[in-house]
């Protein structure tokens, strides 16, 4: 790989002219009382990238991939005086507070920096500061303009302190804390709704109906009706009693609505519940238009008819929800609860948002994280905290998932020093090559006497010895047709498992496959990184204070702007992502895979999925596990002029036998920091088998993978799966 290809190399140069106690030198520049000098500080950066540059949305252009530059901004700058005397110097886990603090603010406006010249000029900023003697190492945080911060910009809390310890850095949730509140009230509501609907049932009538006598009508309920045609089925247990035609129906029409297989991922959203009830209403009308033959069938189009009427109380005639105060009088004026209960800030209603946008436009995260679930006693509920995204064997809320990263810089480097007198601005190297460049000939570093070490009193320049660079990594993503459906031309759906063996899958032709890609959801993201833009988790002590475990937050990235399937060459996708180096683990073991869902719209005709019928127009995701794997591992060539975090010697442990103090772990994983991770995901023959109908599981060995992925870093890191 070469270096870094979404490296935003950055060059930190401070020109200096000091005194010392030893040497008596006439410099203006060097104030005795505080022991610093007045020093240039000259800054370049580097937008290079792939020689082919798209453009896109969160994409090419936010994550500077579209030879375009942001600028740079909340630029912050800490000198040190660590004390080194063998190596070079670093600052660590354990350094004291900063010697000095720069908050230099914005440092680059969008445009300053072009690509065409940027390899060898258009690069150098020059500040001028005063910097202390026996400065020896250099701490860089700065990030990009950040308006529209939030799904188009990404978007990091950043808590940037004199102490690295106490620097943090927070993803940002998709639904603030505020907004919990809302939420609950909302799914509450939404499933009050669903268990009125399904819990249907009359008492005895009182007069004659349909033409038969109230003796022959007694109490029905649809539940019994629906566990009745399941014993008769064999689909549970029980004494089979055999129903008369329309009591069938209706027994069929719950049994398909509240049978959740185990394993199922069950759409609880506003779509998938209008969806199922106007799909519902339509068999129950039937019913309600039959002409019954006995007592039985009258009783079973009694029913039908509370059934149609619940429906009509709560959904407008094309399938809207009605407003919240509809509903609220329905319910507090029809006595069903009282104003009390609804009101209940723990168990009611109040404050719930439009039913007809949960959860996506309401708030925030996936239609698909709104999941249903089933009692023994038919009782719905939301599975919240509910079955998705990211740790085996852990539970998952709406809380957990993320904005992508935003675009941060970082930079922890030695510096360079000369005692070259009356430096210019023409001395110090410019560009991301002759910055690299201390071994050809007439290199500048060579030309100007420079050397590793600290500020002292003869030094006349000081040099920030590595690139400044991204402390977020980026996933590049595309779908294509794999070769076999490509060859085909057509996809094959779940029909004949999910319905009959006899009639076989469905046929779907490519182009008539018309899916569109509207999201990318990534799981294993830690919710907090630390000073090095690494994994920041303190156990018990987060948990305290609300943080969820470690990598157990999702990167929902919704602002998609190529959305067609087949991605067209050169128009990928971009997101932001913090780095997932994992701690816990040796240096010398596999870091964790990374589980990834694509979240797609079906603009075609309906097909069945993993578990059910993916209507036109519905919501669903296909699943992908992006794997760490040796053969991978080996493809990744490391930045020789930039150290990767970790570093040995900086990160607090000891430093081992055989590996040198301020060098890079080099430990390969899924997403490294400054590093682009390229992944091209196939939709192969069979994927729409696998096709979920709400968020799946992004923690679990479980799930069937429906996508293939090349995966690579740079050039290398290259896998082939399925979903």
């Amino acid at each position: 790989m070469k270096k870094c290809q979404i490296l935003l190399m950055g060059l930190l140069t401070l020109a200096a002219l000091s005194c010392n106690k030893e040497k008596v030198i006439d410099n203006p520049n060097y104030n005795s009382e505080t022991r610093e000098v007045t020093t240039q500080f000259v800054l370049s950066v580097s937008t290079s990238g792939e020689a082919q540059q798209p453009n896109t949305k969160m994409t090419a252009d936010v994550v500077q991939k579209a030879n375009n530059f942001r600028g740079m901004t909340d630029a912050v700058i800490f000198t040190y005086v660590t004390g080194a005397t063998s190596g070079e110097a670093f600052v660590n886990s354990s350094s004291t507070a900063a010697d000095k603090r720069f908050n230099m603010g914005n440092l680059y406006t969008t445009g300053d920096v072009t690509a065409a010249d940027n390899a060898t000029s258009s690069s150098r900023r020059v500040l001028h500061l005063s910097i202390p003697v026996g400065t020896d190492a250099v701490l860089f945080y700065g990030k990009a303009p950040s308006e529209g911060q939030g799904k188009v910009r990404g978007a990091t809390d950043a808590e940037i302190k004199d102490k690295p310890e106490e620097t943090v850095f927070k993803a940002v949730r998709r639904m603030p804390e505020e907004e919990i509140a809302a939420y609950d009230a909302t799914a509450r509501l939404m499933i009050f709704v669903i268990n009125r609907i399904m819990q249907s049932s009359l008492v005895a009538a009182t007069s004659a109906t349909y033409g038969f006598p109230a003796a022959d009508l007694p109490a029905i309920n649809w539940r019994e009706l629906g566990l009745q045609y399941e014993i008769n089925n064999d689909m549970r247990t029980g004494t089979k009693v055999t129903q008369v035609g329309l009591e069938e129906i209706l027994g069929k029409a719950y049994s398909t609505f509240t049978n959740i297989k185990a394993g199922e991922f069950r759409s609880g959203s506003s779509a998938s519940v209008k969806w199922m009830m106007q799909e519902m209403a339509s068999v129950v009308n039937g019913v309600i238009s039959a002409t019954p033959t006995d007592a039985r069938e009258a009783n079973a189009k009694r029913l039908a008819s509370e059934i149609s009427t619940r429906m009509g109380r709560y959904f407008e005639n094309n399938w809207e929800y009605k407003e919240y105060d509809a509903i609220r009088e329905v319910v507090v004026g029809g006595n069903i609860l009282s104003s009390d209960a609804w009101n209940n800030t723990s168990t009611g209603f109040v404050g719930a948002k439009d039913l007809n946008g949960y959860p996506y436009e309401d708030f925030n995260i996936p239609e698909g994280a709104a999941q249903l679930a089933i009692d023994n006693n038919g009782v719905f509920s939301y599975k919240h905290p509910n079955a998705a995204l990211v740790t085996p064997n852990s539970s998952f809320e709406p809380r957990k998932y993320l904005y992508p990263a935003e675009l941060f810089y970082y930079d922890n480097s030695p510096v360079r020093v000369t005692d070259k007198a009356d430096l210019a601005i023409g001395d110090y190297p410019n560009g991301v090559g002759p910055w690299d460049d201390d071994t050809t000939d007439n290199n500048k570093w060579t030309a100007g006497g420079w050397s590793l070490g600290k500020v002292s009193s003869s030094t006349r320049g000081v040099a920030v010895k590595s690139n400044i660079n991204y402390g977020v990594a980026m996933l590049k993503t595309s779908v294509a047709w794999s070769s076999e459906a490509a060859s085909a031309g057509y996809l094959l759906d779940n029909r004949g498992t999910l319905v009959s063996a006899t009639e076989g899958d469905r046929q779907i032709a490519l182009a008539d496959a018309h899916l569109v890609l509207r999201g990318v959801l990534v799981g294993g993201v830690n919710p907090r990184m630390n000073w090095q833009f690494l994994r920041k988790y303190s156990g018990a002590e987060d948990s305290a204070n609300g943080i969820f475990p470690n990598f157990d937050g999702v990167i929902y990235d919704d602002d998609i702007a190529n959305t067609g399937i087949p991605t067209p060459s050169g128009e990928e996708n971009y997101t932001l992502v913090y780095d997932n180096y994992n701690s816990d683990f040796a240096d010398d073991a596999a870091q964790s895979d990374v589980y990834v869902a694509l979240e797609f719209v079906n603009n075609g005709d309906a097909f069945w999925g993993k578990d059910n019928l993916i209507r036109s127009g519905a919501t669903f995701y296909l699943y992908a596990k992006l794997e760490n794997s040796a053969a991978n591992q080996s493809s990744i060539t490391w930045p020789t002029y930039y150290q990767i975090p970790p570093i040995y010697g900086v990160d607090g442990a000891g430093v081992p036998s055989g590996k040198v103090a301020g060098q890079s772990k080099q430990i390969p994983r899924v997403f490294i920091q400054n590093f682009m991770t390229t992944a091209q995901f196939r939709i192969g023959l069979n994927s729409l088998k696998n096709a979920y109908l709400s968020v799946p599981d992004l923690r679990s060995t479980q799930m069937s993978l429906g996508l293939s992925v090349d995966l690579s870093w740079q050039s290398g890191y290259t896998y082939n799966l399925e979903f």
